[in-house]
């Protein structure tokens, strides 16, 4: 049962909800030898409701509740490992059907939610390999569609904080050294699509396209200690992860932004006592 706010004669908002629901997985393995397995499942979730706070007086106490959502989530895949263990593959694909998706929208200055139907079509890839002593590479790249169904006013959108395409990569070499230790020395990075920060796809919510690479370099001298240089976002990449459209309230500023930090770089030690 779901009550709504009601204002008291003196001024104060009575909250009265309740969600109930059911959550259940199933999933089917089958092991087709002992490199491979190929799974199929199906998982039901469910996020309570509640209610959002206003951050002007814009917004009317009604429209501050919003109900509980529920996904139904499909997915199979396959796990495998090539070349005498030196490889391993693994894929999926997934179908996410949201009922009552808790679609966050800003409203003035304030963020609130409404509920509406969405869905998720989506795969990934992941490959890792050692393809020589002391190389390890990491590869991975996920694809998305991810929609909210009926927004008022815009009709179907881009789900907020979905992009299309994500890539990462992350690439290491280790060296053995003649007194026991060991240097490695690494490089990683990602690439991410361009997404939006609303569930209201406008200009000021819109995050762009991004690619981030880091660096390290690690002596280990024992297996009780280590020491390591860092460089994180390596290319110095001006971007940011979240932007806030507030174009209805400041006509002359349409956005604020989240910028990510810049280039920077750091070191550390470890001792481990055992």
């Amino acid at each position: 049962a779901n009550g709504s706010p009601t204002i008291t004669d003196a001024g104060r908002v009575v909250t009265d909800r309740k969600d109930t629901d059911v959550t259940a997985k199933l999933q089917l393995d089958w092991r087709v030898n002992d490199d491979t397995l190929v799974y199929a499942g199906f998982n039901r979730g469910m996020k309570a409701g509640g209610y959002g706070v206003s951050s002007d007086a814009l917004v009317f106490v009604e429209d501050l509740e919003y109900g509980k959502e529920v996904l139904h989530a499909y997915e199979m895949g396959i796990k495998t490992t090539l070349f005498d263990n030196k490889v391993r593959f693994n894929a999926a694909a997934f179908y996410y059907d949201y009922r009552d998706y808790q679609a966050f929208v800003f409203a003035g200055l304030s963020n609130i939610v409404i509920n509406r139907d969405a869905e998720v079509y989506g795969g990934e890839i992941e490959i890792m390999a050692q393809p020589a002593e002391g190389v390890d590479l990491i590869f991975g790249v996920s694809f998305l569609d991810a929609t909210v169904k009926d927004i008022p006013g815009v009709g179907d959108q881009d789900m907020l904080l979905a992009p299309d395409l994500t890539i990462n990569f992350l690439g290491r070499k280790e060296w053995q050294m003649s007194n026991g230790g060991s240097i490695a020395a690494q490089i990683d990075g990602v690439y991410v699509d361009d997404q939006t920060a609303n569930s209201i796809n406008s200009e000021g919510a819109a995050i762009d396209s991004y690619s981030v690479w880091n660096a390290r370099l690690t002596y280990q001298h024992t297996k009780n200690w280590e020491a390591s240089l860092y460089v994180k976002n390596l290319a110095d990449e001006t971007y940011w992860t979240y932007a806030f459209d507030v174009s209805g309230f400041f006509v002359n500023n349409g956005a604020w932004r989240a910028y990510a930090p810049p280039r920077w770089v750091g070191g550390s030690i470890r001792y481990t006592w055992e």
